[in-house]
């Protein structure tokens, strides 16, 4: 068995068990293929994978998250803990700058913060 079912197992065990948000950070989003699956073939086909951030903000919608990014598997890269997004807002004032927002944050955020129990995963160094 590979690492990465090994890392798909520790992730159902947790889900099972009721913690329902994880992130698993690799070198690549092409890997994110691989962690589904991995995830499908150990028996986890009711585990969602997110793709990244990206996949958070379009599962954003005017009245919060859409069902099928609440919970689920969060696969983003390394790259993503130092970058940023610009703030969408409703209503721009003239002169004023729209303000960036770490999508650290943003990933923070969707786990629940210090709530977190969940599996954070860093794998392909």
């Amino acid at each position: 068995m590979g690492k990465g079912r090994q890392i798909a197992a520790v992730i159902m065990d947790n889900y099972c068990r009721g913690r329902r948000k994880h992130i698993w950070f690799s070198v690549s989003t092409d890997l994110r293929l691989d962690a589904e699956r991995d995830l499908r073939d150990i028996g986890a086909v009711g585990i969602g994978v997110i793709d990244g951030c990206k996949g958070l903000d379009k599962g954003r919608g005017v009245f919060g998250m859409r069902g099928d990014t609440k919970e689920g598997v969060v696969f983003s890269t390394y790259a993503t803990l130092v970058s940023a997004v610009q703030q969408q807002s409703g209503v721009k004032i003239q002169g004023q700058k729209r303000q960036k927002t770490r999508r650290l944050d943003q990933l923070i955020e969707w786990c629940g913060g210090e709530d977190f129990e969940g599996t954070l995963v860093f794998d392909e160094w």
